[in-house]
């Protein structure tokens, strides 16, 4: 039995699933650059950033429940009325889109400062595609979630991320699903080794995988993520 031949409607899938995901991303970002454009550099403000929530609210309603969250994160001191500033949508369960709010009074004991957080520093140090977790959003949806972000730049300078939160029980059930043909005992990992996504009865997502015997790496093409299938016998 050729491994790559079981894998591969899982590597696709993966690969389709981001390359939509980060598809959406690029247009946010997009229309962030059109919104400094209009503005001007040193004039936009938290209002005129309502330009950009047809495409995310859209986003969510329609992305059959991958997507629980997105928006844009600016670096600091790029509005002209705010120092930081996060304008972020997500969708319930029932299918509700609204706002978070997140806390950006240093004086605050709930301060948020997400200029530390490692889905923006990567863009910010030029990553096109970043992926962070699974973790759990606990400033957010409180969901167990994957992070994507990529960088925004106007004129050539880091304005700060656009980017989407993916929920790992989607993306579970959207691998197992093209697994199923197959039957395969696989997880997707990143590049810590930690389970993205399994389709195991032995692991679970969030945990390190252990090294096993005769488990073979296949990664997704222009990310840190693999599929790794386990415990398949050795050829002969």
């Amino acid at each position: 039995v050729s491994l790559l031949g079981d894998a591969t409607p899982v590597v696709d899938a993966v690969s389709t699933m981001l390359d939509g995901v980060f598809g959406h991303v690029r247009a946010v970002c997009d229309d962030l650059r059109a919104c400094f454009d209009r503005c001007g550099d040193d004039a936009v403000t938290r209002r005129d950033l309502a330009s950009l929530q047809p495409r995310l609210h859209a986003a969510l309603g329609h992305s059959g429940g991958l997507l629980r969250g997105t928006g844009v994160v600016l670096a600091p001191a790029r509005l002209m009325d705010a120092r930081l500033w996060i304008d972020w949508w997500v969708i319930d369960r029932e299918g509700i889109v609204h706002p978070t709010y997140f806390e950006f009074d240093e004086r605050s004991l709930d301060y948020y400062d997400y200029t530390r957080a490692e889905w923006y520093l990567s863009p910010e140090s030029g990553t096109l595609l970043s992926l962070v977790g699974p973790y759990v959003d606990f400033n957010g949806i409180d969901d167990y979630i994957v992070t994507a972000t990529s960088p925004m730049l106007v004129d050539g300078q880091f304005v700060g991320v656009a980017g989407a939160d993916l929920a790992v029980d989607e993306i579970e059930r959207r691998l197992n699903a093209a697994n199923r043909s197959f039957g395969v005992e696989l997880v997707v990992t990143n590049a810590s080794n930690r389970i993205v996504a399994s389709m195991s009865a032995r692991h679970v997502a969030g945990a390190l995988l252990p090294a096993e015997a005769n488990a073979q790496r296949f990664t997704v093409s222009g990310v840190p993520w693999a599929v790794v299938v386990l415990n398949q016998r050795s050829p002969g």
